[in-house]
């Protein structure tokens, strides 16, 4: 690799890794606490709620690795916009398109209320916009560096 692209790998995996622990903190610390208990309190009246270790570990930890997965969401607009595919031009005129999708995303990955849906794509909306300003500074760094 090329020292450009050697500093471009290293700012996905540290950018990654950093994502992907707030995702994780958000879905454990902000969304299963209010989460759970919400969905726990739908069951009817008549209805004893015995909660499986293992099923319940596992929608947990299906859950944060969700968590983690989306909040990458940027680093592959970072390297998009590395690699000429994407432009800030482009970012902007499909932010409407970009927002819906990633309320579906949303909507896919939580459990079925709207509390943690908004959770999960209130941040990522804001990291979108973040990407948006990021990748202004990408494509002007490369245009001063190809002295354009």
């Amino acid at each position: 690799l090329r020292p450009k692209e050697k500093k471009a790998v290293m700012v996905v995996l540290a950018g990654g890794t950093v994502l992907g622990a707030t995702g994780i903190a958000l879905a454990f610390f902000g969304v299963f606490p209010i989460v759970l208990p919400y969905l726990m309190a739908m069951t009817p009246d008549f209805v004893e709620t015995q909660l499986q270790l293992s099923t319940t570990m596992t929608i947990i930890v299906k859950g944060m690795m969700g968590f983690a997965i989306a909040f990458q969401f940027p680093m592959v607009i970072f390297v998009l916009v590395f690699m000429g595919i994407l432009t800030p031009d482009m970012l902007k005129e499909h932010r409407k398109v970009a927002i819906l999708g990633v309320f579906v995303g949303a909507a896919i990955l939580t459990p079925p209320d709207p509390f943690s849906l908004l959770m999960l794509a209130g941040p990522l909306v804001v990291l979108y916009e973040f990407s948006i300003w990021v990748s202004h500074l990408i494509v002007r760094q490369k245009a001063d560096a190809n002295g354009v």
